[in-house]
């Protein structure tokens, strides 16, 4: 999608992608598949899980 690419030619140019303020699970997974480097949110520990899943799963999601 059109988000998926502004994330790869960000990267491509040395730019980091954040991203706020994101409060439901599905769009927080959806963000990290997407390669974006931070999510601010006012739910850090369900932000926090779904980081730690993706991780273990084989993502690079960033702290």
């Amino acid at each position: 999608g059109a988000g998926e690419g502004f994330v790869r030619s960000a990267h491509a140019r040395g730019v980091r992608v954040g991203t706020w303020t994101v409060d439901r699970a599905e769009d927080v997974q959806r963000l990290f598949e997407m390669g974006v480097d931070a999510v601010a949110t006012n739910v850090p520990e369900m932000a926090v899980q779904i980081r730690d899943r993706f991780r273990e799963a084989g993502g690079s999601a960033q702290d």
